[in-house]
């Protein structure tokens, strides 16, 4: 008989599996691609390494980075499966993916992430001086690839496979929590730091628990993964057409318009929308396998969240 929720446990042992997976095959699919165009272009492998060619001037790599991206992705949602299916959980019922999301819910959760964003831009660009004044190299956010394939690759794709593991299964693990509000830092730390890019931490800490607020409220991902698809998508549409200039020049005014708007829009659908969110008084205790776990996943996140700084 198939488990019908997750429960505290599942923290740790969840986002191990997320990690490792993530982590391997970004490994073996960087240095694929690695091999693969070195074939492609002639070149022997030693070579490559030997003389640190950049591998972004070997013919082949734009389509490969792609393919790589892609497949990266698509492993981070694939994780919540294999670990429901590890764990012999229902995936529909624990994601609550079958439950059909509410439409206020989803208005709400729009609205807010516009002014969201509206705010973020220019803190995200405060943030990377401020790191840059430190004598860092100043963090890139930019994705090298044509549009169409970013609206898929960085927009569609994570909508889905990054909603379904955060949100679907880590946040539903910790859903029954009295401290709600612990579970909402919880749930935004770990989604932050999952994405090891400190110019956009605060951003993604900010959005992953409100993603998970909406989540919990409305009893359905698909409201989360209707959140994220116009948050990523709104970012790639500001920067095809040239946004950052306009949020560069009114940074200020635009950051406190954002401020407001989004506070606002959480004050009004907490007070506007019913809320599915039922705290478990009989909460499950987390074993000390799944404590390990979840200390060793977030020191590697932190670890590589460390290197990204350093490196840019």
């Amino acid at each position: 008989m198939l488990r019908p929720r997750y429960n505290k446990n599942d923290l740790g042992f969840s986002l191990a599996l997320v990690v490792l997976i993530y982590l391997f095959v970004a490994l073996i699919g960087s240095t694929v691609l690695q091999l693969v165009l070195c074939k492609v272009n002639g070149i022997s492998f030693k070579d490559f390494a030997a003389n640190n060619i950049d591998i972004k001037t070997l013919r082949g790599y734009d389509i490969g980075n792609i393919v790589l991206m892609a497949v990266s992705g698509i492993s981070i949602g694939a994780s919540a499966f294999i670990y429901a299916a590890i764990t012999k959980t229902n995936v529909v019922k624990a994601t609550t993916m079958g439950v059909k999301p509410p439409i206020a819910h989803i208005g709400w959760g729009v609205l807010a992430t516009l002014f969201l964003i509206t705010m973020m831009v220019p803190l995200n660009n405060w943030i990377m001086e401020c790191i840059e004044k430190l004598g860092f190299k100043k963090p890139s956010v930019d994705i090298d690839m044509d549009i169409v394939s970013m609206i898929i690759i960085a927009c569609v794709l994570p909508a889905f496979t990054e909603e379904m593991i955060f949100r679907g299964t880590i946040a539903q693990s910790v859903v029954g929590n009295k401290n709600k509000l612990a579970s909402l830092a919880t749930v935004g730390a770990l989604f932050a730091l999952f994405h090891m890019n400190p110019a956009q931490t605060v951003h993604q800490f900010v959005l992953g628990a409100f993603m998970a607020l909406v989540v919990f409220r409305s009893g359905s991902i698909w409201t989360s993964v209707i959140i994220h698809l116009v948050n990523n998508l709104t970012a790639v549409i500001l920067s095809a057409v040239g946004g950052d200039a306009f949020f560069e020049a009114n940074a200020i005014w635009l950051f406190f318009v954002g401020l407001v708007g989004f506070a606002g829009c959480v004050v009004g659908y907490l007070f506007t929308t019913k809320s599915k969110w039922i705290v478990d008084e009989e909460q499950t205790v987390g074993t000390t396998a799944s404590k390990v776990c979840l200390g060793v996943s977030i020191g590697i996140c932190a670890i590589l969240w460390v290197v990204s700084l350093l490196v840019g």
